[in-house]
């Protein structure tokens, strides 16, 4: 292994590293148990990530040689399921199929595991693309996904880092989004949208008691894994989640606007109680069709948000049970204090409502009006991003939290999450 003048070592086989020391423990420590795993028996493949902001090399994948023999520069995978195994390339493993999706960081292709023949999704970023934050972001997304195991919880598979990619092999979901599926009923009740909301708030108990906070949950990472099961949904999208030890743990504003929570938008630290807001206002959409802080202006929908005043309209909530009303507004709770965690609502009266009764209130208006928002949830995507930023930034003087060099700082905090 050479290292060049100026690169940083980040880690060594997934183990974060702060120093040269760390890098020669790391190595000594556990060179022998690697080079015993090799089916040769003579040399080791270590994943060594670095960084060299002189060079403008944004990080690398070392091969790491213990005995005279050479290894072959290839991939080293590690499978959240517990084996590992080793390839050239990622064609070697994998039969490439038709694009999902792309975004500005990643594009996202259908692929065929040729060992098991399981479908899968593989979520490709060039490194090239990333600064220094994003691909720690993303290294985050790959260690928390690794440690999820919930049947609820999009699953990784596998992880791939090369010189030039990064490759997260998903679980692939064919059902779509969960919006979508319930507005293409032919029949929706209340009894149904409490069974949904046992599943969300069941995975999301699971997460949290992980010490993990997702940060932006919203419709569009509730999928379904199929086309045919309305309530096997999956939680996606961890790519702003962190682990956050307690309640008091984050700091960094992100999220979407409609769905972030107010003690995010005051520039109070957070943790998972942050979530439980989002899922609220899914919840009150889920319901009620419509969501309970609106405006096609981003600065008053923030406003109205940090206000947390919302209402129950009649047209939409009438027939609505009482218990569930009060179950959305403990989630809508402005103070994270006295906010409901998941394991609260899954013990909340309403879950234990008659569900026959439940079976009777019919949920037709709500469903007319999901629709109509879904379109113009799609038609707002169009808007740049920026205007988001400077409203953030103007709400946050208005409230005198920034001043002088502080609120250049933080606004550029801000302008770094969302850009």
């Amino acid at each position: 292994m050479r290292f060049n003048v100026g690169d940083q070592v980040c880690s060594v086989n997934g183990v974060h590293i702060s120093s040269i020391d760390d890098v020669l423990y790391a190595l000594t420590s556990m060179s022998y148990m690697e080079h015993s795993l090799m089916d040769d028996r003579r040399s080791s493949l270590i994943p060594v990530l670095t960084y060299n902001p002189y060079r403008k090399i944004r990080s690398a994948l070392m091969t790491v040689t213990i005995s005279n023999s050479l290894v072959r520069d290839g991939l080293r995978i590690d499978v959240g399921r517990g084996h590992n195994r080793h390839i050239v390339k990622i064609d070697d493993a994998y039969d490439i199929g038709e694009k999902l999706g792309e975004g500005a960081f990643a594009v996202v292709v259908k692929a065929t595991d040729r060992a098991t023949g399981r479908p899968c999704a593989i979520k490709i970023v060039n490194r090239s693309s990333l600064d220094r934050k994003v691909e720690l972001a993303l290294r985050d997304e790959i260690s928390i996904l690794s440690d999820l195991r919930h049947d609820h919880v999009m699953a990784l598979y596998d992880s791939v880092a090369t010189i030039e990619r990064y490759y997260l092999i998903t679980e692939y979901l064919e059902g779509g989004e969960l919006f979508d599926r319930i507005v293409d009923k032919s029949s929706y009740t209340e009894s149904e949208a409490r069974d949904l909301c046992g599943v969300l708030f069941g995975a999301l108990d699971y997460i949290s008691s992980r010490g993990i906070v997702h940060r932006d949950l919203k419709p569009e990472n509730l999928l379904l894994a199929s086309r045919i099961s309305d309530t096997n949904i999956k939680i996606a999208d961890f790519g702003f989640a962190k682990f956050a030890p307690n309640e008091h743990s984050l700091a960094t504003m992100c999220g979407t606007p409609g769905y972030i929570a107010p003690e995010i938008l005051r520039r109070e630290k957070y943790g998972t109680k942050s979530d439980m807001w989002s899922v609220g206002v899914i919840v009150f959409i889920l319901l009620g069709g419509y969501p309970p802080f609106y405006s096609t202006n981003t600065k008053k929908l923030l406003m109205l948000t940090m206000a947390g005043k919302f209402e129950y309209d009649p047209e939409y909530w009438g027939g609505i049970s009482q218990s569930c009303k009060d179950m959305i507004r403990s989630l809508l709770e402005l103070n994270p204090a006295r906010r409901a965690s998941a394991g609260d609502i899954l013990n909340h009266p309403w879950m234990e409502e008659d569900r026959e009764r439940l079976r009777r209130i019919i949920l037709t208006k709500s469903q007319m009006e999901l629709k109509k928002f879904i379109a113009r949830t799609r038609l707002r995507k169009a808007i740049n991003c920026v205007v988001f930023v400077n409203d953030v930034a103007a709400i946050s003087c208005h409230n005198a939290l920034f001043t002088g060099k502080n609120k250049r700082r933080r606004t550029k905090e801000i302008e770094d999450c969302f850009a």
